[in-house]
């Protein structure tokens, strides 16, 4: 499932690019294309004393992604920029927050009865979740040119997170044969359906870029971003944080 909805969140924003480039206009204005990595962490309770939402005290995440830069007037320009993010979620009662039914209402209690009635039988349930984030933003931009080779370009804007977060938990049973004095273990795996959604999103930030050549540039990005409330729609309520910062590192090809 996770699969299917990158593949096709990708192919959305590839033929948005695409569509995009191919607007004689947006492509004669078209200043540069940078690739970049980026680290995310959500704003917890434990991280500059943000509140948390579900009981989430930590969601961090890796990715990457690419960036368009359009000349809009003078200094200003429009970037349109699009990734993949995958975050590691921590959630304090995490199975009792996903609202998983099969577990609510029948699983749990077999498990509670299978441990109750035997007591050779032991097990150790753990949850796991994660969670995968396509951004599409675009924002506003002005580039400041500090010396020859280094600008400064402060910027704000908005977009869509499309994202689908995931959970299972890894079971390890033992069974205990005492006339033979041997334990038996085994361990598998229970997935809970997705949650999915696509809420909006505002952000802002600054990014610091170094000239190397003619043709490429170093890019930093530092930026601050917020998820816009929207109560029983667009799949905020299952998304795991209000707010977030993110970094990135790329390069950027002029065009």
């Amino acid at each position: 499932m996770r699969s299917k909805f990158i593949k096709s969140q990708f192919i959305f924003l590839i033929l948005f690019a695409a569509l995009l480039l191919h607007n004689k206009t947006a492509a004669q204005n078209l200043e540069s294309l940078t690739f970049y990595s980026s680290y995310s962490t959500a704003i917890t309770s434990q991280l500059f004393g943000g509140s948390d939402k579900m009981a989430v005290y930590r969601a961090e995440g890796y990715g990457g992604g690419a960036e368009f830069s359009f000349l809009v007037y003078d200094k200003f320009y429009l970037n349109l920029n699009g990734g993949y993010t995958h975050y590691t979620i921590n959630q304090d009662s995490a199975l009792v927050q996903w609202h998983w039914l099969f577990w609510d209402r029948r699983y749990r209690s077999r498990v509670q009865a299978d441990l109750a009635s035997d007591s050779t039988l032991a097990a150790t349930i753990t949850p796991v979740q994660s969670m995968a984030v396509i951004p599409l933003m675009l924002t506003l931009n002005y580039k400041f040119q500090l010396t020859e080779n280094l600008f400064i370009t402060p910027y704000a804007g908005g977009g869509i997170l499309f994202y689908t977060r995931s959970l299972f938990i890894n079971e390890y049973w033992q069974k205990y044969f005492g006339q033979v004095d041997y334990t038996f273990g085994y361990s598998f795996r229970n997935f809970a359906n997705d949650k999915k959604g696509n809420p909006v999103a505002i952000n802002g930030g600054v990014d610091i870029t170094y000239k190397l050549s003619d043709i490429f540039r170093i890019q930093t990005k530092f930026n601050y971003l917020h998820v816009i409330k929207t109560e029983g729609s667009m799949g905020y309520d299952d998304f795991p944080y209000h707010s977030a910062l993110n970094f990135n590192l790329g390069i950027t090809f002029m065009y």
